[in-house]
């Protein structure tokens, strides 16, 4: 076997298996692993169509190989990059326990430290990497099991409303959150009523959040 095919195998073989590893680990529901069999695909039919051309007759495995060195090598790059964004930190109060409301807020913020009652308004400056703490203890995974929240408030004319989308979980002290948000149970966010009761009560900071001004969508 000559030598540029020797490393080629070997470059894909080491990229491979760190893809794989990385894709179980940090891609959603484990999804990128299924790429694996594509990227071996896309790199037979370049192969296939490469040794088309009489100059490239005979190196159908180094073309193999190579593509799907450049393939990984570029999928872990995509995986990088998205794991190494900036962190933002979302504060619990040490001693909180039930549900944590995260509302859309209209000032941009570096952190967010969560009330004793649970409200949160979050609005990061960039693409950021969600991290939890109650303390100093690290409950990110408490995230795994979000639910999403859409509030809607009629105004004006009634052919508009008010929507605010937000996420809420739930904090339960000593609780073992799973590490994937697959097959986990979801919050039950607050509903309209709730909401105006715990503004009227001074919870929320109504005057802190994003609200997009949406149409009725009328019926022909």
């Amino acid at each position: 076997m000559k030598k540029s095919s020797v490393i080629s195998a070997a470059a894909m073989l080491v990229l491979g298996i760190a893809y794989y590893i990385c894709a179980l680990r940090y891609t959603i529901y484990s999804l990128g692993v299924y790429a694996v069999p594509i990227v071996w695909l896309v790199s037979a039919n370049i192969a296939f169509v490469a040794m088309l051309k009489n100059r490239w007759k005979g190196h159908w495995w180094a073309i193999f190989n190579s593509t799907n060195a450049v393939f990984f090598a570029g999928l872990l790059v995509v995986i990088a990059v998205d794991r190494y964004k900036p962190t933002y930190v979302i504060h619990i109060p040490e001693n909180f326990e039930g549900e944590v409301s995260l509302f859309p807020a209209k000032e941009k913020s570096d952190e967010l430290f969560v009330d004793e009652n649970g409200m949160g308004y979050y609005n990061p400056r960039q693409d950021v990497e969600v991290k939890l703490l109650q303390g100093d203890e690290d409950i990110s995974n408490a995230l795994n099991q979000y639910g999403r929240g859409a509030l809607q408030f009629p105004v004006g004319d009634s052919t508009h409303y008010e929507a605010i989308d937000f996420t809420c979980f739930r904090v339960e002290k000593g609780k073992i959150y799973g590490s994937s948000p697959w097959n986990q149970p979801r919050a039950a966010c607050m509903v309209e009523a709730e909401f105006k009761r715990l503004v009227a009560e001074g919870i929320i900071d109504e005057s802190r959040i994003e609200k997009r001004i949406m149409p009725y969508l009328k019926n022909n």
